[in-house]
C-alpha cells in the first residue's frame, strides 16, 4: 500500500490541475455566448433526447429542459443511442450528464458531455458526446 500512495498523490494532482483548467476554459468560453448560463446547472441531468432541427442540435434533458446548438454539429458520440428516462418504469434506464467542458476558439462553441448511460439490463457504460455550433441557447421549458 505504502508503493500506491505516492503514486496516488500524483494522480490526483494531475487530475485536479485538468479539472481547473477545464473549468476556466467553460468559464471563459461562456463569456462569448450570446445569453451566458451555467453549464455547470447541466451536470447530474438525464439526457433524454438530441433532436436535429433547421437551426442546429437540441439537446433536451429532463423536465423539457433544452439546449439549442446553434447551427450544430456532433463530432463525438453520433452514434451512441440516448437511453431516455421513463418515470413511471424506473428499471428503463437512463443516459445522466456526468461532466461538461466548453471552449471557444475561432468563432466556434465546442461542448463536451461525459455521459453515463444504465440500461435495463443494470449495465452501466460511459461515454463521450461531443459537439461544434456558432453559439448555444438555453431554450425556456414551457415550449
Amino acid at each position: 500500500m505504502s508503493l500506491l500512495k505516492p503514486f496516488c498523490k500524483e494522480l490526483r494532482i494531475n487530475c485536479n490541475r485538468i479539472r481547473k483548467a477545464a473549468q476556466t476554459e467553460t468559464s471563459r468560453a461562456i463569456q462569448n455566448l450570446t445569453q451566458p448560463f451555467c453549464l455547470n446547472d447541466y451536470n447530474e441531468l438525464l439526457l433524454n433526447g438530441i433532436e436535429k432541427t433547421t437551426d442546429g442540435i437540441c439537446l433536451v434533458f429532463e423536465e423539457n429542459a433544452k439546449l439549442l446548438i446553434q447551427n450544430g454539429t456532433i463530432s463525438e458520440g453520433e452514434d451512441h443511442a440516448v437511453i431516455p428516462y421513463h418515470p413511471d418504469d424506473p428499471e428503463s434506464g437512463w443516459s445522466k450528464i456526468v461532466a461538461s467542458e466548453l471552449y471557444y476558439a475561432h468563432n466556434l462553441f465546442e461542448l463536451h458531455f461525459l455521459i453515463s448511460d444504465f440500461n435495463e439490463r443494470n449495465e452501466n457504460f460511459v461515454w463521450y458526446l461531443t459537439l461544434l455550433g456558432s453559439d448555444i441557447f438555453q431554450i425556456d421549458p414551457s415550449h
